[in-house]
């Protein structure tokens, strides 16, 4: 059954506005975990560069740049979190319009929860910090890489890094998918202007 209020230039379902604001804010915790996880299962290709001119010169270009994916990630969680909170204000504001009985209900609705400063929510975890150091193996393998040689690469180990980032680009795609879908939700059942600006990033 539908809760739909149908005003002066928007009509709003508050019951599929507020499942979409749960929907983002469990994708936010499956982004915060595909940050975490990514940085968890880099942790055993430790070193697999090497200790060479080579390995360095690789990590000089490889770590900034697998940081900055990683805090990424994290920035995306952020955005998960903060539209569930904007998401969760409006169905809470919906149901207010729609009777008293839902007004007085609203009272025990945290409308902030997407948001607050917890530590599991705002990425203070930083995950991207975690990040392990592809130099330091004293392994000696002949790996060709673009024409040179790493002496000291461990190929085991930079083919399981190749497969972490690889699982990592397949999940967020996941989570990419997931939003828009949960978004095209709100979009197609609700109309107004304040609903228009949330659903201004996913098209």
């Amino acid at each position: 059954m539908r809760n739909a209020s149908v005003s002066d230039g928007f009509v709003a379902d508050s019951t599929v506005v507020f499942r979409a604001s749960v929907e983002f804010l469990d994708t936010k915790d499956f982004v915060y975990a595909i940050a975490a996880g990514n940085a968890g299962d880099l942790a055993s290709a430790s070193g697999m560069a090497g200790d060479d001119s080579v390995a360095h010169s690789f990590a000089a270009k490889y770590e900034p740049a697998a940081k900055t994916i990683v805090k990424a990630i994290g920035t995306a969680g952020q955005g998960m979190a903060s539209i569930s909170g904007r998401l969760l204000t409006m169905a809470a504001n919906y149901l207010a319009i729609e009777n008293s009985i839902a007004a007085a209900m609203t009272g025990r609705i945290d409308t902030s929860s997407g948001t607050a400063q917890r530590a599991q929510e705002c990425e203070p975890r930083e995950a991207y910090n975690s990040l392990p150091m592809v130099t330091g193996s004293k392994e000696v393998h002949e790996i060709p890489v673009v024409g040179k040689f790493w002496p000291q690469g461990d190929p085991d180990r930079l083919r399981h890094a190749g497969q972490v980032w690889a699982k990592c680009a397949s999940l967020i795609d996941d989570a990419q998918v997931n939003a828009g879908r949960y978004a095209a939700a709100v979009v197609e059942q609700c109309q107004g202007r304040a609903l228009l600006l949330a659903a201004t990033p996913f098209s």
